[in-house]
C-alpha cells in the first residue's frame, strides 16, 4: 500500500467522506490502485462550511495546478465556467469543473457540496494518476496541442496531448494486444523499458547486425537514454494506461526497427507508421503538421519515397505494438524486419547520420 496524494484531502475532524485509497505495484512495477469503499474528496470541491471546519487546509490540495504546464488557470477557469454554461459539454456539470482557483462569481454559485460524477475518477488510480473531467480534458488537449505545433520540441506537451485524446485509440490496441499471442504476453507481463531494467551494457556487445546493438547504437548516436519518457498521467484506466506507456517507451525501438533516424523527416516518417498502428490523434497530428515544417530538400524526400514507404509499411506490417521487442535482442535487424513484414526502406540511411541538435524533432511523446 501507499499514502494518499497531497492533492487530494487527507482524513481530518470534521470531514466526511475520505478514507486511504490502496495504491501498490503490480510485479513489473507498474503502478495500479483499489479504491476503498469510501472515496478521497478533492478540497477544492468541499462547500465553504466544511473548508472552515477542516482545521488544515494546507494539507489539502486541488485536482490539478495546471499552472505547472505554462497555463493560467484563472483563465482557464474562466472559461471551463463560460463552456459549461452553454452547454457545449452537456454530459459535465457546472458543479464538477474545478481546476482549484474560482472566481468570486463561481464561488457564489457554489453553496453545498459538488456531487462527484462518473466523468471523473473518484481517487488516483495509480501513483502520479491526474484524474480530470470531460471538460478539463478538452482544454488540457487544446492548450497543449497549441504549444506542441508551435514548437515541437516540447515533448510533454506532445505528451500530455496524447495523453488526453487517445482514450479510444488506447481501448482498441489493448483489445488488439488481447488478440495478439505476443500483445497478450506483453499485457500480462508488463516489461518496462528503462535503465534499471535493460543492461545496456550486454546490448553493446551484441553483434552489430543484432537488433540489440542496433538500438544501443541508436541511443548512444542520438544522446537518449530510455529513462526519458515521461510518465503517463491523465489516462483513467490503469489497464490503458500501462497501453499508453508502453507506446511512449518503444517509440525509440520503433526508430530502430524501421531504421530512421531522429531529424524532423525520420520523426515524420515514424509517426504516419505509428498513427496507422495506434489510430491516436497525436501520432496523426505529428505526422501532417511535422511535415508542414520540412526544408524543402526533406519535403522531396517526404513525398517521393519516405511517404509512401511509410504507408506501405503501416498497412502490411505487423502492429508493432504486438512485438515483444525485449525478446528478440539477439536476433539480426533484417530477420526481425522481414518476420514483421517490413518492407526495406529503399533508399537506406544510416542510423548513424549526423544530425545537429538544432534540428533533431520533438514530436515523440
Amino acid at each position: 500500500g501507499g499514502s494518499c496524494d497531497q492533492r487530494y484531502a487527507r482524513p481530518c475532524d470534521g470531514v466526511d467522506g475520505k478514507a486511504d485509497h490502496v495504491i501498490g505495484t503490480d510485479h513489473s512495477g507498474f503502478p495500479f490502485s483499489v479504491p476503498d469503499r469510501k472515496i478521497e474528496i478533492p478540497y477544492s470541491t468541499l462547500s465553504k462550511q466544511r473548508q472552515q471546519r477542516c482545521s488544515d487546509s494546507a494539507q489539502h490540495g486541488v485536482v490539478y495546478d495546471l499552472r505547472s504546464m505554462g497555463f493560467s488557470v484563472p483563465i482557464l477557469s474562466r472559461s471551463v465556467s463560460r463552456l459549461t454554461k452553454r452547454n457545449i459539454f452537456a454530459s459535465v456539470s457546472r458543479s464538477t469543473v474545478h481546476t482549484g482557483i474560482a472566481s468570486s462569481k463561481e464561488e457564489t454559485e457554489h453553496d453545498g457540496d459538488v456531487p462527484v460524477h462518473e466523468d471523473i475518477p473518484k481517487a488516483p488510480l495509480y501513483p502520479g494518476h491526474i484524474p480530470t473531467t470531460l471538460a478539463q480534458k478538452v482544454l488540457i488537449s487544446v492548450g497543449s496541442a497549441l504549444a506542441a505545433i508551435t514548437d515541437p520540441f516540447r515533448d510533454d506537451m506532445v505528451a500530455v496531448f496524447g495523453e488526453t485524446t487517445g482514450s479510444l485509440a488506447f481501448r482498441e490496441l489493448h483489445r488488439i494486444m488481447s488478440n495478439d499471442p505476443e500483445g497478450r504476453q506483453i499485457l500480462r507481463d508488463r516489461p518496462r523499458i528503462n535503465t534499471s531494467t535493460l543492461d545496456l551494457d550486454y546490448l553493446r556487445q551484441l553483434p552489430k547486425e543484432t537488433f540489440g546493438h542496433a538500438y544501443y547504437r541508436f541511443l548512444a548516436d542520438n544522446n537518449v537514454t530510455p529513462d526519458s519518457r515521461l510518465a503517463v498521467q491523465f489516462v483513467d484506466d490503469p489497464e490503458l494506461a500501462y497501453v499508453a506507456q508502453r507506446y511512449r517507451e518503444v517509440h525509440d525501438l520503433i526508430h530502430t526497427l524501421l531504421e530512421m533516424p531522429t531529424h524532423m523527416l525520420g520523426e515524420v516518417t515514424v509517426k504516419w507508421v505509428e498513427a496507422i498502428h495506434t489510430k491516436m490523434p497525436m501520432c496523426s497530428t505529428g505526422a501532417l503538421f511535422g511535415a508542414v515544417r520540412l526544408r524543402p530538400k526533406q519535403r522531396r524526400d517526404y513525398v517521393s519515397s519516405h511517404l509512401p514507404w511509410a504507408l506501405r509499411v503501416g498497412y502490411n506490417a505487423k502492429n508493432l505494438m504486438c512485438v515483444y521487442y525485449e525478446k528478440h535482442w539477439e536476433m539480426p535487424l533484417l530477420e526481425l524486419q522481414h518476420s514483421l513484414n517490413i518492407e526495406p526502406f529503399p533508399r537506406k540511411q544510416s542510423m548513424q547520420e549526423h544530425v545537429p541538435s538544432s534540428q533533431k524533432a520533438g514530436l515523440v511523446a
